[in-house]
């Protein structure tokens, strides 16, 4: 067993390797293969080798014995582009799926995938409050005046002031700070 893991590097971080590569795909197959070290005499000459299979490229489709949906009998993909097809014996790969149904070895929803609606719901509820704070947290400066005269002349005077809200109303002559009411808005 030392041997296998040495040879195959698989230490620590390659496991953990292998595991996020199964988050993200639902599943893992990894290829089997003898291997032939000509520098070696014996028992050391062969080596078993693993390698991991990318779904993603890939797209690789697992048969299965139809008495029993656990016995993976072979893994097949086609060509495409720079890969070439391959179909592997059940002595020949290791897979497992972590999410679907056990009957449907294809088909395996990545884990991250139970947790999109939440974080689409968490992001519109962010938007949604984005844009009640922009309505309802900004106060606006109400001046009432007198008459249309005193009006002119206070959105006059504020006209080239630094004033940061930006929203003025004038009326007749009263200042103070106004907000919408947020009663109606349903958290």
């Amino acid at each position: 067993a030392e041997k296998f893991l040495e040879y195959n590097d698989l230490d620590s971080e390659v496991a953990q390797e292998f595991a996020k590569e199964a988050e993200i795909e639902g599943k893992i197959a990894l290829k089997l293969a003898l291997e032939e070290d000509k520098e070696k005499e014996g028992e050391d000459k062969t080596n078993v080798s693993v390698r991991f299979i990318s779904w993603q490229d890939k797209k690789y489709k697992v048969k299965t014995n139809p008495q029993d949906y656990l016995d993976y009998q072979k893994l097949t993909w086609k060509a495409a582009g720079k890969h070439k097809g391959e179909t592997l014996d059940a002595k020949e790969f290791v897979y497992k799926k972590f999410g679907g149904r056990i009957m449907n070895p294809n088909e395996a929803a990545p884990k991250i995938m139970k947790c999109l609606t939440q974080i689409d719901s968490l992001d519109k509820a962010l938007r949604d409050w984005r844009e009640i704070d922009h309505i309802f947290a900004g106060p606006i400066l109400y001046a009432e005046c007198e008459d249309g005269k005193t009006v002119d002349l206070a959105l006059a005077a504020f006209n080239d002031k630094n004033f940061k809200l930006r929203k003025i109303l004038a009326g007749t002559f009263k200042l103070s700070f106004l907000s919408l009411d947020i009663k109606g808005v349903v958290l």
